[in-house]
């Protein structure tokens, strides 16, 4: 096939190839774009807030549309479509109903000939919003497998969390469950994210909570020094909060934690739930402390079991396959 992958997003040269700073572009094209060159197919990835001629006249059989902000993308896509070409929707978040982009996402699901999405939670959600039917394409793992260790230092206890801002609130709704933990663990927190004043002022908030028992520090988000802190931390936590949106995201914090290693206290989204086995779930900060140091050993061995499962549906080979049995369908899905 020839696809062309189409983002909003900023893609920039890195050192290994395009790559990106946000996760939905590197998870949702860029990393399935490589796999899919790699498997014999002519893939162009194309950045762009408003579409021009150049995406009009590309030649291609595939346009996957993975994340579009503007209306006027609506015309040009029926025009694509018009041409001949398959038109592919990708959605990961769930913002039909967000007040600025939500009309012209659901627009562009409607223009698809096929969508596409990152989770049974998010394929549901567009049934029930949309009517429409969806394949799911999970996001592959990022990142250096990593040798499982737990082994903290007690009493004191490495935590990490990292993600975006939206991610972050989950951290503020936690402050008790934080306050709890650290009079039993001392704890050094490190959050690992974008390094804007309100975050400072969340370290700064946190810093204060309990100053002989609680270290925070705040680590400038990037990919590498993101796998540095999962290599030098004892754990990770992984709060979600409530609401649809977060009810449909994806695991990939979860994923790339146990794929480096470490173990993940984790609340229940269903995108978790395959990993349910392995790992904390749906605990409160200390409980879940407690539950891993209670398990000693065996928590080495389930964060193994967990790379294994981790290298058969999250791959980047096997999501691109998954790619390209929702490429290849002919037609459109109801």
């Amino acid at each position: 096939m020839k696809i062309l992958f189409v983002t909003v997003v900023p893609v920039k040269q890195g050192p290994t190839g395009p790559t990106s700073d946000l996760a939905s572009a590197r998870y949702r094209a860029i990393i399935p774009a490589a796999e899919l060159v790699s498997l014999g197919h002519k893939v162009h990835l194309h950045s762009a807030r408003e579409w021009t001629k150049e995406i009009l006249d590309f030649d291609c059989d595939v346009m996957v549309v993975s994340k579009s902000l503007d209306r006027a993308n609506e015309a040009l896509a029926a025009e694509v479509k018009a041409r001949g070409v398959k038109l592919v929707v990708d959605m990961c978040d769930n913002i039909f109903d967000d007040w600025k982009y939500g009309e012209h996402f659901r627009a562009m699901v409607e223009l698809a000939d096929v969508v596409t999405c990152s989770t049974e939670a998010m394929a549901e959600a567009i049934k029930v919003r949309m009517g429409r039917e969806s394949f799911v394409i999970n996001e592959p793992v990022e990142g250096p497998r990593g040798a499982p260790r737990f082994a903290p230092r007690l009493p004191g206890i490495k935590m990490l969390w990292f993600g975006n801002l939206r991610s972050l609130d989950c951290v503020r709704e936690r402050i008790d469950q934080l306050a709890e933990a650290c009079e039993v663990h001392p704890l050094e927190l490190v959050l690992c994210t974008l390094s804007v004043p309100e975050v400072k002022q969340l370290v700064a908030e946190l810093a204060s909570l309990n100053p002989s028992r609680l270290t925070t520090r705040l680590v400038r988000w990037s990919p590498e020094a993101t796998w540095s802190a999962l290599d030098e931390c004892d754990l990770v936590w992984i709060p979600s909060a409530a609401g649809d949106f977060h009810r449909t995201k994806s695991p990939n914090r979860l994923v790339e934690t146990l794929w480096a290693g470490r173990v993940a206290l984790v609340d229940p989204i269903p995108s978790h739930a395959p990993f349910e086995a392995f790992v904390p779930m749906g605990k409160r900060l200390l409980e879940a402390i407690a539950e891993s140091l209670e398990a000693g050993p065996a928590v080495e061995g389930r964060i193994a079991e967990a790379q294994r499962l981790i290298a058969t549906l999250h791959s980047p080979r096997a999501c691109a396959l998954q790619w390209v049995n929702a490429l290849s369908r002919n037609g459109r899905s109801a």
